[in-house]
């Protein structure tokens, strides 16, 4: 077990059969990686009784306990600055493009069949009565296929 300033550390290697042998994937190794040498005041270990009776059954193997130069108090003053910005617009929507809502999918009348239902194809069951409707094709990219007509 490892302790830094007093707080345990998971020092669990989660890393797949391929990551340990070097293999494949990352080696994204654990908490105690984490650690900078340059902080570190000094490193005690505590074995046997001494681990147990601080640590429970977690310290039976011995506690590495790591003391580090941060205590959460500092003689410096600490400066923290937030810079925030904050973009606002409108949309023109004259600048919108016009797109015509009269003609289905498809490639009109004349490629699909005659007048006056050339330009639907009879596939789906969209409204669920059991019988198949007069639709657009859904696999064309064009847009001059029949016309929309509500009556249909």
């Amino acid at each position: 077990m490892i302790v830094v300033d007093g707080i345990p550390i998971n020092n669990d290697n989660s890393n797949n059969s391929g990551q340990l042998t070097g293999r494949s994937g990352y080696d994204y190794g654990n908490s105690a990686a984490d650690i900078n040498q340059n902080d570190i005041e000094s490193v005690n270990v505590l074995k046997g009784a001494a681990a147990t009776a601080l640590y429970g059954s977690r310290g039976a193997n011995g506690v590495i306990m790591i003391t580090t130069g941060a205590r959460g108090t500092s003689s410096k003053k600490m400066n923290v600055n937030i810079n925030s910005s904050i973009t606002t617009g409108f949309v023109d929507k004259s600048t919108f493009p016009a797109y015509q809502q009269n003609y289905g999918a498809g490639y009109g009348a004349y490629y699909y069949g005659d007048d006056p239902y050339g330009g639907f194809e009879l596939v789906y069951d969209v409204d669920g009565d059991g019988r198949l409707d007069l639709t657009v094709p859904t696999y064309e990219d064009a847009s001059m296929g029949q016309k929309f007509d509500p009556n249909l």
